[in-house]
């Protein structure tokens, strides 16, 4: 079923149509729908799609995934910084863990203790981050997809980078 889920994904920069651009940083917990559609999106449709010129999650923040598959569509950078998460929605396991694809027309970087989890309690989820340049893990950063329960399967992780792919840790 993940699998299925991804099969659509094409990797390129994402192509912006109109001016209204915007970089979105996040320093508390914020779930993904509340996002998806609201002013900070650039293409202003809650579709499941986060539009936006930059990311940057950082501090304690957090992108909540509180749906089973969420895009990011960045045209420049994507940062998380310090304790800053893309992760499941806090107390909301579902037997399978989210799908998320993050794609960035620049870099997509980790840094600290940043991590991206997104965990199933039978079948972990699912992450894409795709680069436009270099993608870096550093520090105590972590991309995981765990099954959580006994016998649980892992789920899946697909890093892609025009440029560099880099684990310092």
């Amino acid at each position: 079923m993940l699998f299925e889920l991804l099969a659509g994904v094409a990797f390129s920069a994402p192509a912006l149509p109109h001016s209204r651009l915007s970089g979105l940083e996040i320093t508390s917990v914020t779930r993904f729908s509340n996002l998806d559609g609201g002013p900070s999106d650039n293409d202003g449709a809650a579709n499941g799609v986060l539009t936006v010129d930059w990311l940057k999650i950082r501090g304690n923040g957090a992108i909540e995934i509180d749906v089973p598959l969420a895009r990011f569509e960045v045209a420049g950078d994507v940062t998380l910084d310090g304790n800053g998460a893309i992760r499941n929605q806090a107390g909301a396991l579902h037997s399978i863990g989210p799908v998320v694809v993050v794609k960035a027309g620049r870099a997509v970087t980790l840094n600290g203790s940043a991590r991206v989890i997104l965990s199933g309690l039978d079948v972990g989820g699912a992450a894409v981050l795709c680069a436009g340049t270099n993608l870096e893990v550093n520090g105590d950063g972590r991309v995981s997809a765990d099954g959580i329960n006994p016998g649980s399967s892992g789920g899946s992780i697909e890093l892609v980078a025009a440029g560099q792919l880099r684990m310092n840790g």
